[in-house]
């Protein structure tokens, strides 16, 4: 008895690079503070700031609009 493999799931991947330092994310989702959705990390983004990386606040779509 034979079971069909499912497809891979296709994962997000988030790559940042800051000069020495390289931080990848498989799979990482955060909450927007614009519009509230989760969204994956490649639409949200990350940014270093004092030393830490964080990610960005808001997801790509809301910062194009201003909110």
């Amino acid at each position: 008895m034979s079971r069909a493999k499912k497809p891979a799931e296709k994962r997000d991947i988030l790559t940042y690079r800051n000069g020495e330092i390289e931080v990848v994310l498989h799979g990482a989702m955060f909450r927007c503070t614009g519009c509230g959705k989760l969204r994956p990390g490649s639409e949200v983004g990350l940014r270093m700031l004092r030393g830490k990386i964080r990610n960005q606040p808001q997801c790509v779509r809301c910062r194009s609009r201003g909110r």
